[in-house]
């Protein structure tokens, strides 16, 4: 495990996260290391985004800006950063954002089924399009795909950012 300091970052700032473990690592309380099963599994994670950016690759779509770091705002004067997974351009020359996630099989059929609703990753993207915005000067439209990493079937939610209500 690599060593972790505690910092506001977008993939945090959803409403599902566990703020009692949010306020442990803001506060340096030493943690139990992760199973070496569940280091596989993050590992396993990025790979099928690798994968996906593969195929994405092959399409008429370009795939640009990768691990690009965002700043979207600050909280209480220190910055909330992120790295989005990419900016996709089309074949008619349009941006939109581009998040992945890889995830298990019961979490995706609930959100397949309509069940559950992955606020906490649109959440993510709503705060990348915000950081987009202050490097290209618009709000760009977001597509986070998410993938059943034993299926290899993918859902999409497009995402568009709503000034008025933020």
């Amino acid at each position: 495990k690599k060593e972790y300091q505690y910092k506001h970052r977008c993939s945090n700032a959803g409403t599902e996260r566990c703020i009692r473990q949010q306020v442990y690592q803001a506060l340096g309380v030493e943690s139990k290391p992760f199973p070496d099963r569940f280091l596989l599994t993050m590992n396993d994670s990025s790979w099928h985004e690798q994968l996906t950016a593969d195929w994405i690759r092959k399409s008429l779509y370009k795939l640009h800006s990768e691990q690009m770091e965002v700043t979207p705002f600050q909280v209480n004067g220190i910055n909330v950063n992120g790295h989005i997974d990419g900016i996709l351009t089309t074949a008619e020359n349009n941006d939109i954002l581009y998040e992945h996630k890889g995830i298990n099989h019961f979490t995706f059929t609930s959100y397949e089924t309509g069940d559950l609703l992955p606020y906490d990753y649109i959440t993510q993207c709503c705060c990348y399009i915000v950081g987009l915005e202050k490097v290209t000067g618009k709000y760009l439209p977001g597509l986070l795909l998410i993938k059943n990493k034993n299926t290899s079937r993918y859902i999409e939610y497009h995402i568009e950012y709503d000034t008025q209500t933020d």
